[in-house]
């Protein structure tokens, strides 16, 4: 539906990693599209690979330290480097010095711009893309995200010739702990109210350069089931059992034993009559062999569970997925559609996802390993809620979660706020998705 858009009026060129997959290639191509290989840190020397770091702490360590007070959480764990089940490492004191000190420096958001220039001619080489749209007259410049090298090198391009850019985010964290936006941005598209608080509190993005765009994912969604309306409509309130979808994290986020005490005690309340008529789908991550083989000897056998592992295709990033990705959306769907409430370790974009058919979501913070206390993840919740999804309740204890799942359970209309609520602060509801995509990219 995008590259319908975007081909209507210019010819697009889509830079990616995959630029040689056939499959890739296949499944993006057109009379109007073509792939170019998107550069990599591996082609460039020492040195230049030294200085995209320093750039990359002084945008992103630098937006930190100047916004310390607002996401206290990244602050005060630029020292850390997060590993699994609390394996983190602590930088030496060296580095923790250096890094504080570039840090105080890109308190100053033109900081690390004006280092791009002194290295940038070197490290940010692209002499294909740049030879392509020299035969253009207009050069639009949509980017998705604020991380990595590709983003990094495209931008520099961009600001150096003077393009138009677009920022189009596709996930719920590039307006908001990623670090400076890599170009001042011509239009900064915002999937609903959060990313719109976001742009202006963070990035200081006037209104006349946002458009209110709404989700592309859930359009996709949408359009894949064939939904016209943004919710799909909830049945009426039978006598059947109420289904929770318990949804697992990464361990290099949340541990993973604290994630099976959780599910643990909440199987132990069924069992006990504590939490009645109710079944549990868990949907772990499941990422490597040891970690379902650990998962299916200690669930297996519990009675009102069903283990459904997360695909790949919907949570990798690294690799192309060979599968049409109508079918990917539409298995996706039919995983995590028909629930009453969502439970989830820690936070995840699903609860975004599962808002689309109108179920409401918890975010679980509790961990007796002491992990999510030692990384001061206090400082990531507020009132009640994260940071990030406000609209989503959040408790760092079983008992009380326990007690919340019970009376949302009991309250249709509690879990109806939170589902349009969610909705409405990562979704433009309006019809008409696509013309105002077209109005973004080409004549705001």
């Amino acid at each position: 539906m995008v590259l319908d858009v975007l081909t209507s009026q210019a010819d697009v060129v889509v830079v990616s990693p995959f630029a040689n997959n056939p499959e890739f290639i296949k499944h993006y191509e057109g009379p109007h599209i073509q792939h170019v290989m998107g550069p990599t840190g591996k082609s460039i020397s020492r040195i230049a690979r030294k200085m995209v770091v320093v750039s990359s702490i002084l945008r992103m360590q630098g937006y930190w330290f100047r916004c310390r007070h607002k996401i206290p959480y990244y602050w005060a764990n630029r020292h850390n480097q997060f590993g699994e089940n609390g394996n983190d490492r602590r930088l030496g004191l060296p580095y923790r010095i250096i890094l504080d000190f570039l840090s105080w420096i890109g308190y100053w958001h033109r900081a690390w711009k004006l280092f791009d220039l002194l290295h940038g001619r070197w490290s940010y080489r692209f002499p294909e893309l740049k030879e392509l749209t020299e035969h253009y007259r207009r050069v639009i410049l949509i980017q998705a995200s604020s991380w990595g090298f590709q983003d990094a090198a495209m931008a520099y391009l961009g600001r150096k010739l003077k393009w138009r850019t677009v920022m189009l985010p596709y996930t719920s964290d590039q307006l908001f702990c990623n670090g400076y936006l890599y170009s001042n941005f011509d239009v900064v598209c915002v999937q609903g109210e959060a990313e719109q608080r976001f742009a202006k509190i963070f990035h200081e993005i006037p209104d006349t350069r946002i458009a209110k765009l709404g989700s592309l994912n859930f359009i996709s969604m949408r359009e894949v089931l064939g939904y016209k309306s943004s919710v799909v409509p909830q049945k009426e309130e039978t006598a059947k059992a109420s289904r929770i979808l318990f949804a697992g994290g990464i361990a290099t986020y949340f541990p993973t034993e604290s994630e099976f005490q959780c599910l643990e005690y909440l199987l132990t309340a069924i069992d006990s009559g504590n939490l009645t008529n109710v079944s549990i789908t868990y949907r772990p991550i499941g990422h490597n062999p040891d970690i379902r083989a650990i998962i299916q000897q200690r669930f297996a056998n519990r009675k009102h569970l069903t283990i459904e592992f997360a695909s790949p295709a919907v949570y990798g990033l690294d690799t192309y997925i060979d599968c049409k990705w109508e079918q990917i959306i539409a298995d996706h769907i039919e995983k995590i559609g028909g629930f009453d409430l969502m439970v989830m370790a820690g936070g995840t974009t699903l609860a975004l996802d599962v808002a689309v058919f109108g179920t409401a979501s918890i975010s679980y913070f509790g961990d007796s390993s002491g992990v999510l206390k030692k990384r001061q993840i206090s400082l990531q919740l507020n009132d009640g809620s994260s940071i990030v999804f406000e609209s989503i309740p959040a408790v760092t204890e079983i008992p009380k979660l326990l007690r919340l799942i019970k009376d949302l359970l009991n309250d249709r209309k509690s879990r109806k706020d939170i589902v349009e609520k969610t909705l409405l602060e990562w979704d433009n509801q309006d019809p008409g998705i696509m013309e105002r995509l077209e109005r973004a990219v080409f004549s705001m």
